[in-house]
């Protein structure tokens, strides 16, 4: 709920102020009391320079900001932030001191502060999907992407920096549970052997850089030199987005038209690689087909298939029909079959295979006739994968049950089956020429 929240109502939390936005310049200073209201008109809170802001942003074409109606500075509570009822729907919560006042700095990072200046509570030490130059995530801390380009609740990947000393990428399906399910990113500065070699923070470094700091005072760089242009003359900030893929964008600070944020590197290079364990459902969506197009991940439904969301290309991919069977839907005619097929190539589909057996298969692309096929009680639809470089046979033939997960491109062909014989499968390993 607090993430939602707050994700959902500042955009990174703070607000980059680029010229075509006119707003007073202040000392970055803001007295106990001081509130913002959630209107169109309210003025945000600057920094002395009038780069950042900090404040409600209303969504495109869309009134979400309206749910709390305004953000409180309360010299016991920090940061508050209440619903039109008065109703506290999200607070920094455990602050250590009374706070004296609130700062909004040139880094954009928002601070607040005791009498004696300490700082007791500041938004890059509670960042939601996005750094900015300076700020450190330290050991155990967390990045989480929303859930969509428009939907600002939180979202399924996950950036963490371990104990141990990796910082690594994962998906995590349901945000209830405890256990993550696969990491697609890992940068490998751990030491067992050494505690002293291991990483320990990742860094934002003034200049634009990210990189992981161990113990020893080594840096690994993420962000190469020859990819970012000069500090003076640009924004930055790193973002996991909500198609899991970790990216350091700049923006130039003198610009005519609209530039938009240009994509500086990412990470990992291949999402729809990376991710192939055996839990969640892939960059994608369940049934989905993940493919790269200039390292951003696109998600398609084969032919036939429905999308969970339309709104959203990273939802799950329905079949036509539901998926079911009972004692009397053992048999079947060929007439009662009802197929979907798509060659996709170069596709591959990860875990859930239903059928150990491997067969072999023609070299020649199938064909639904009605001599191939069989009725297996309890599985309503599937995936055949002819891989040419399995281990047992060259040309075999594993057969997955839906939904199916973990696809993306390699050097296989598939046959995308959805199929409807009295609400039974089609064995389509045996399908013939």
């Amino acid at each position: 709920m607090a993430y939602a929240l707050f994700n959902f109502i500042f955009i990174f939390l703070i607000i980059f102020l680029l010229p075509l936005c006119t707003f007073s310049q202040n000392s970055g200073n803001i007295s106990v009391g001081t509130s913002l209201v959630a209107t169109e008109r309210s003025a945000p809170w600057l920094s002395p320079s009038g780069d950042f802001a900090f404040g409600f942003q209303k969504l495109q074409n869309s009134d979400m900001f309206q749910l709390a109606i305004w953000v409180e500075i309360d010299a016991q509570s920090g940061l508050v932030l209440r619903d039109p009822q008065g109703r506290l729907l999200w607070s920094t919560g455990n602050i250590v001191g009374d706070v004296s006042h609130g700062f909004m700095n040139d880094t954009g990072n928002f601070v607040l502060v005791r009498s004696d200046s300490v700082s007791i509570w500041e938004s890059f030490k509670d960042p939601s999907d996005t750094v900015l130059p300076t700020q450190i995530i330290a050991i155990n801390g967390t990045l989480v992407s929303r859930k969509s380009e428009t939907n600002f609740t939180r979202g399924r990947f996950y950036l963490r920096m371990l104990s141990g000393g990796n910082l690594v990428l994962n998906t995590r399906s349901v945000p209830m549970n405890s256990d993550f399910d696969d990491e697609y990113y890992n940068s490998q500065t751990s030491d067992p052997a050494n505690a002293s070699n291991s990483g320990y923070q990742l860094v934002f470094s003034e200049r634009g850089r990210l990189y992981v700091l161990r113990r020893n005072g080594e840096q690994n760089a993420l962000t190469t030199k020859r990819s970012i242009p000069t500090t003076s003359d640009h924004y930055f900030r790193a973002t996991l987005d909500f198609d899991g893929v970790f990216r350091q964008y700049y923006y130039p600070k003198s610009f005519s038209g609209d530039p938009g944020w240009t994509v500086a590197e990412y990470w990992p290079l291949n999402i729809c690689t990376n991710i192939d364990g055996d839990k969640g459902s892939g960059a994608c969506g369940y049934n989905s087909v993940c493919r790269l197009d200039n390292g951003t991940p696109i998600c398609e439904c084969p032919r036939g298939y429905i999308l969970s969301d339309p709104s959203n290309s990273f939802s799950d991919c329905n079949p036509p029909f539901i998926p079911s069977c009972g004692e009397d839907d053992q048999r079947g005619s060929a007439e009662d079959v009802s197929i979907v097929h798509v060659l996709l190539k170069l596709t591959y589909w990860g875990i859930f295979v239903f059928s150990s057996r491997v067969v072999d298969a023609h070299l020649g692309k199938p064909s639904p006739s009605p001599n191939a096929v069989s009725c297996v009680k309890g599985i309503a639809s599937g995936v055949i994968r002819r891989n040419y470089r399995h281990l047992l046979s060259p040309t075999a033939c594993s057969r997955y049950r839906f939904p199916t997960i973990l696809q993306h491109s390699l050097l296989r062909e598939s046959l995308f089956s959805s199929a409807q014989l009295n609400w039974c499968i089609l064995n389509l390993c045996h399908l013939k020429k």
